[in-house]
């Protein structure tokens, strides 16, 4: 059987990082940038699970170009209203309008809803998975099944200072986050009142969990993310690989000076485009030669399609 391969970009818009207005300001992370990420699925020819703001949606120019996206056969699932960082934690309430305001919106948008989220900051709960299945969500990938979690936590709060974003860290939400950063990292099944989802967690390698995403080429470097992708990768044949707007940022090109002086805490952002653009090549071209592309929504269908038999 073939291995299942995703790459989904979770997409952040950056606006943030100036204090824009949503409605107005020019998103990078929209046009050039998924520009240059859409020249990557032409040639491996694969399609992407975007995870989208739902306030960004807000903005016309946006709002068309993911309607593109979806009608081209990429798959638009939600990542909150807001990019809230304490999402779990949250009330009821609360909770229950960022998932679902989203929802609303990207149905709008793509005439079609959702069916896979991930919380900003991986901030997941038990009350988090419970609203996504009883409104029906197929999967979640909310889950980051290692330690790291508590380290990254604090860089995207240092990353925050000066910003208009702020990342709520508070002891609660350490303590939700202890049985997932030690829990399952294979996909599951999670039933809640006669609704299952399936769980999707960050795919991590070996006894320190070292999780795999791409912006650990800016931490450890290529050979070590090409290392854990092809530790996990023989143990298990679903894998997918999360990207942001921030892995292609042409830091000198693309943003306009109030944000070029609030940007410099994102540590890959620096890093000439290039060899940004040579990360990626070298990942893609690796995973091309291990299994079959497919979006999150296939890989989690056939997961919860086979979970009987």
């Amino acid at each position: 059987m073939a291995k299942k391969i995703a790459i989904n970009i979770n997409f952040d818009s950056l606006y943030w990082l100036c204090g824009g207005d949503v409605e107005k300001f020019k998103f990078p992370s929209y046009f050039s940038v998924a520009d240059r990420f859409f020249s990557f699925s032409e040639k491996y020819g694969f399609k992407y699970s975007i995870f989208v703001i739902g306030q960004d949606l807000q903005n016309k120019e946006v709002f068309a170009r993911v309607r593109s996206w979806s009608e081209a056969g990429h798959e638009i699932g939600n990542h909150s209203w807001s990019h809230v960082s304490n999402l779990g934690i949250l009330s009821d309430s609360k909770m229950e309008y960022e998932v679902m305001k989203s929802h609303e919106l990207i149905t709008q948008c793509t005439g079609k809803e959702p069916r896979g989220f991930i919380a900003p900051s991986w901030c997941a709960s038990r009350r988090l998975l419970r609203l996504l299945a009883q409104n029906n969500y197929l999967y979640d990938t909310s889950i980051f099944p290692t330690y790291f979690i508590f380290a990254l936590w604090l860089k995207l709060r240092l990353n925050s200072i000066g910003t208009s974003r702020k990342h709520n860290i508070r002891t609660k939400q350490l303590f939700f986050q202890m049985p997932f950063s030690f829990g399952k990292r294979t996909p599951y099944i999670k039933e809640y009142e006669g609704k299952k989802i399936v769980e999707l967690p960050m795919p991590t390698a070996g006894y320190l969990r070292l999780p795999c995403w791409h912006t650990m080429n800016f931490v450890f470097g290529s050979e070590a993310v090409l290392g854990a992708a092809d530790k996990i990768l023989k143990i298990s044949d679903n894998f997918y690989y999360v990207v942001h707007p921030a892995d292609l940022l042409d830091y000198n090109n693309d943003l306009n000076d109030d944000i070029r002086g609030k940007i410099k805490s994102l540590e890959r952002t620096m890093v000439p485009l290039e060899k940004k653009k040579e990360y990626m090549e070298n990942v893609l071209r690796k995973l091309q030669n291990e299994g079959e592309f497919v979006t999150l929504e296939k890989m989690a269908g056939d997961i919860k399609n086979n979970c009987g038999k």
